[in-house]
């Protein structure tokens, strides 16, 4: 089979939209019922027009894989959905795309079953169909002196240099997401007596309000450089133009972004690839100063607030435990 999800590039920012792309996509889905049963849920479920393209695209290949085998989508038993994982398996897609492709496939099949499309006991031998063990926690946190040095490497002499400076110190200070920083604009900044703010747009299309605290200085220098501080619908990181003293008018991607914290890092000395490990990413900044601020001092409810996270377990998995946790737990014990 070819495992490859297909590539979705509409626009997904309406139910309707959401239905138009699933019908074209999946011609076997020849009736409005099984459509007007995933939509709702899918819209839900995925805020972001990034999750919809992915959970969608997902869900078309699984359904147009198994209509080429003649086998229809109300037609589909969890046998066929075990057969696929393990298709997936054997074509080397990793644990958190089958995971994720598992869970959508359940979401759609529920939503059947709730329509009485698909009876009941289909739906829960699919839901049985077990994902494979994810590794949880791969990314790879910096230790506070990689941080800091990673930090410094750009040249802030140049134009280039003064934007990944400013744009590294904002990733570290907010803890952002790689997408939330790399679609803010300049008028996403504001200013509250002597203290600078970003408001970005976070996991599910939530707005948060982040601090800029030491990294505002930084901020400022660079879009008065790049003179862009007036013109507030421009990208607040954007492109360096070809002549290295002028910006164009667009956002840098995110897989820019990754490839610059990578040179940086590689520049620092900092080993970026790490054995059965994911490699130095921008996510990699988030951690480190999710874990920083832990290890100095901030309580798991602050560290919780500062990373946007809806529970506090998620923050737990971005905790670096090390050797003296045990120790300290241990000098707090009442007993002597």
């Amino acid at each position: 089979m070819d495992s490859r999800s297909l590539a979705v590039t509409d626009d997904l920012s309406s139910a309707s939209r959401v239905a138009r792309c699933l019908r074209r996509l999946v011609p076997v889905l020849d009736s409005d019922e099984p459509i007007a049963a995933i939509v709702p849920w899918l819209c839900d479920k995925c805020p972001s027009e990034h999750s919809r393209r992915a959970y969608l695209a997902d869900l078309a290949t699984f359904f147009r894989h198994f209509a080429g085998l003649g086998v229809g989508p109300l037609d589909v038993t969890a046998d066929h959905v075990a057969f696929y994982k393990e298709s997936l398996v054997r074509a080397g897609r990793k644990p958190t795309t089958i995971s994720r492709t598992l869970s959508v496939i359940r979401g759609a099949y529920q939503q059947f079953g709730r329509k009485g499309l698909v009876d009941w006991k289909t739906v829960g031998d699919i839901q049985a169909v077990e994902s494979p063990r994810v590794k949880k926690n791969t990314t790879p946190a910096l230790t506070e002196k990689e941080a800091r040095e990673l930090l410094h490497m750009p040249d802030t002499t140049t134009l280039i240099g003064c934007r990944d400076h400013a744009m590294l110190f904002t990733y570290f200070m907010t803890t952002c997401r790689a997408s939330a920083v790399a679609h803010a604009t300049v008028g996403d900044l504001d200013r509250s007596g002597a203290d600078w703010f970003l408001t970005v747009t976070e996991k599910g299309s939530k707005e948060e309000r982040k601090a800029l605290i030491d990294a505002s200085s930084a901020v400022l220098a660079w879009v008065e450089r790049a003179g862009i501080a007036d013109k507030h619908e421009y990208p607040l990181f954007p492109p360096i133009g070809r002549d290295g003293a002028s910006v164009e008018d667009r956002h840098l991607t995110t897989h820019r972004i990754r490839n610059i914290v990578k040179k940086y890092a590689r520049l620092a000395g900092i080993q970026v690839e790490r054995p059965g490990r994911r490699a130095v990413c921008t996510h990699s900044l988030r951690k480190t100063s999710i874990t920083s601020a832990l290890n100095n001092g901030a309580t798991m409810q602050q560290a919780k607030a500062l990373a946007g996270h809806a529970s506090i377990r998620t923050t737990e998995l971005y905790y670096e435990e090390n050797e003296k946790d045990a120790e300290e737990a241990a000098k707090r014990i009442q007993i002597r």
